[in-house]
């Protein structure tokens, strides 16, 4: 009824993800893309770095860190350019990632730019707490 409107897609991808449905939620973020490179209405100007966090967001759940961190970055290198809430969380999720394969200075240089990014933000608290004791996931310890 909205096909102008992308934050369905992206809604329906997280709740796809929530399912367990991984190839799904990459499905719909695939078809979120190729409308914004066909510039389709309401997605031409949707930036591609949100796209890439949502990828990398999701595949950091699923513990693909190779190519989640590959995302990640890539919203990072442009995250003076994106709204706070983006930015603040994709430093997160690559200090994260780099905990997660035990490279913690590369990690603590991740959470010190969370940090700057939104100093007030709880992502940025959480980063401040990761930067003495490395982020691990229960189920990776």
């Amino acid at each position: 009824r909205f096909a102008r409107n992308y934050r369905f897609l992206f809604e329906q991808e997280q709740m796809y993800s929530d399912m367990g449905d991984k190839q799904s939620a990459l499905r719909v973020l695939a078809e979120i893309e190729r409308r914004r490179q066909d510039r389709a209405p309401g997605y031409a100007a949707l930036r591609l770095e949100k796209v890439q966090f949502a990828r990398g967001n999701l595949l950091f759940w699923y513990r693909d860190y190779d190519s989640a961190l590959a995302d990640l970055q890539q919203v990072t290198k442009n995250a003076d350019g994106l709204d706070l809430n983006t930015a603040v969380l994709g430093w997160l999720r690559v200090g994260q990632i780099h905990d997660l394969q035990n490279h913690h200075a590369e990690a603590i240089e991740a959470y010190r730019e969370a940090v700057k990014t939104a100093p007030r933000s709880a992502a940025a608290e959480e980063a401040q707490g990761y930067v003495k004791k490395p982020y691990r996931r229960e189920q990776d310890k």
